[in-house]
């Protein structure tokens, strides 16, 4: 199955509506057609689209190019793409860093605006196998699964679908209006909300189901893997730790499917094992600063920003090229099972690890 479009030519999109699907107005939907009234190429659910985006750094005063990746949330078949965008704070671990120049430059983007994107790509898609579907979300790693939701009641798909959605609490759902729809309309359909930090006004079996972090033991208390097919997005760590619980208990790892909507190490997906590697200095030139990668980062990418050294980047899977570094010395490691492979002399900084100390030219 193909899981990109082999047109590598850039689409101009229109802005032709603006929506919010959460109480705090911080995922912001946009919906998007074709600007020159040529049909869109198509796509799988769960796929996504790369955008091309040019935003002035506030910091700098100076416009830059950046590349983006966001899930479509709609089903195929129709005349627009839909994608949503949440708000993105300054990074955890770097408060002094700006908030996302990105989602603040598309969460102000007016309806009209024409936005270039690559057409839609990724392999997080639905199998074709007649299973239970087992869906499990961490807060915007919805988006994918809407599509999904969407192509599997619109062409009445007899599956079992269940889906463990786990966000803070009842302020930060999103969609809830359309997931509220399908629990009262398709009797196939189970939906788990699960609050890690309940409001007072959350009530326990109306507002969510269950509270705490998802788990798996959370998962088989309510509901049976058996030959489910496993589709899960969410936050980094969510992620590590389900993907590792599965690995205990011996799931096929055909079953499961997966996608990492913020990067970062999914110890089945994406990056080499890096536990047993030495620690090397990454040097960047003309300007010379350096980071030092240890074996708890999980790329050359996460090592810089935890030292608040700001690289290029776009999906962070290595799909889109963005971040795409020439080696003047040394030698990186890539996971194998990224759409894109850097070309010769060149890194990934996202999905790599390096073999030795490195020198990148900025």
């Amino acid at each position: 199955m193909t899981t990109c479009s082999p047109c590598r030519e850039f689409l101009t999109l229109r802005v032709v509506r603006k929506d919010y699907l959460d109480p705090q107005r911080q995922v912001c939907q946009l919906t998007l057609a074709s600007a020159n009234d040529t049909p869109l190429p198509p796509f799988l659910p769960g796929q996504y689209l790369t955008l091309r985006l040019t935003v002035t750094d506030p910091r700098h005063q100076r416009a830059q190019s950046l590349m983006r990746c966001y899930s479509l949330c709609n089903r195929p078949g129709q005349a627009f793409y839909q994608i949503a965008v949440k708000r993105q704070p300054p990074p955890a671990n770097s408060p002094t860093l700006p908030p996302g120049l990105a989602s603040h430059f598309l969460h102000r983007l007016p309806v009209g605006s024409t936005l270039t994107a690559k057409p839609p790509c990724g392999s997080f898609t639905l199998s074709d196998a007649q299973a239970p579907l087992l869906l499990v979300a961490g807060g915007i790693g919805i988006t994918p699964l809407l599509a999904m939701l969407e192509q599997l009641f619109a062409n009445r798909d007899p599956r079992p679908v269940t889906l463990f959605y786990a966000v803070r609490n009842s302020r930060a759902l999103i969609a809830k209006p359309f997931l509220e729809t399908l629990q009262q309309h398709h009797p196939h359909f189970r939906l788990f909300l699960c609050f890690s930090q309940p409001l007072r006004e959350d009530r326990p079996g109306i507002d969510c189901q269950l509270t705490g972090h998802l788990n798996l033991a959370l998962l088989r208390q309510y509901t049976t893997l058996g030959n489910s097919h496993l589709y899960l997005c969410g936050p980094s760590m969510m992620m590590s730790d389900l993907l590792h619980a599965l690995e205990t208990i011996s799931f096929p790892q055909e079953q499961i499917h997966d996608e990492n909507f913020v990067g970062g190490a999914l110890s089945r997906q994406h990056l080499p094992t890096a536990s047993a590697r030495p620690a090397q200095e990454i040097t960047l030139q003309p300007s010379g600063r350096t980071f030092l990668w240890q074996p708890q980062h999980a790329s050359l990418l996460e090592a810089a920003e935890q030292q608040q050294i700001e690289l290029a980047y776009g999906c962070r899977a290595g799909n889109c090229g963005s971040c795409e570094m020439a080696v003047l010395q040394g030698e990186a490691e890539h996971s194998p099972l990224s759409f894109n492979q850097p070309r010769a002399g060149h890194c990934l900084p996202c999905i790599a690890i390096p073999k030795t100390a490195m020198i990148l030219q900025e």
